[in-house]
């Protein structure tokens, strides 16, 4: 979320104000399709909950649809440049979480081996010492 506003603000200081407005719709977009999926889906399985409670989500899952339609709608009668970033706000938060995965599983791996490369002995280093030589007797 805080990207996405951090993006939304940055578009909107640079002067892109209808791009500003297509990426915030679209950030609210994603936001909502992934808070439905992780708040609103389990409530509804919940055995606990209550009728009212069920109802209510129900009612919530099945006004998704026209929700989309219409922000999706306003994006599109504010111009090319706001159902573009209506597009890259909806893109925003799956790469995010894409991309937060893909560190935590990658991020012990790498720990892993850079302690490794740390931990290896270097060779201790001594000091050089003068070398005497003597003279090989002729042979024979």
């Amino acid at each position: 979320m805080l990207t996405s506003l951090l993006f939304g603000t940055l578009l909107a200081m640079t002067g892109q104000i209808r791009l500003s407005l297509g990426f915030g719709i679209g950030a609210v977009l994603s936001l909502f399709s992934l808070w439905s999926l992780s708040v609103g889906i389990p409530a509804l399985i919940c055995h606990g909950a209550g009728t009212l409670q069920r109802v209510a989500f129900g009612l919530l899952l099945w006004t998704k649809l026209p929700v989309f339609i219409l922000l999706l709608y306003v994006a599109s009668q504010l111009g090319e440049t706001a159902l573009m970033g209506a597009i890259a706000g909806i893109a925003l938060c799956p790469m995010m979480i894409a991309f937060l995965t893909m560190l935590e599983l990658a991020l012990p791996l790498l720990l892993s081996r850079r302690t490794r490369f740390v931990t290896l002995e270097t060779p201790v280093k001594t000091p050089a010492t003068a070398v005497t030589t003597q003279a090989i007797p002729k042979r024979g």
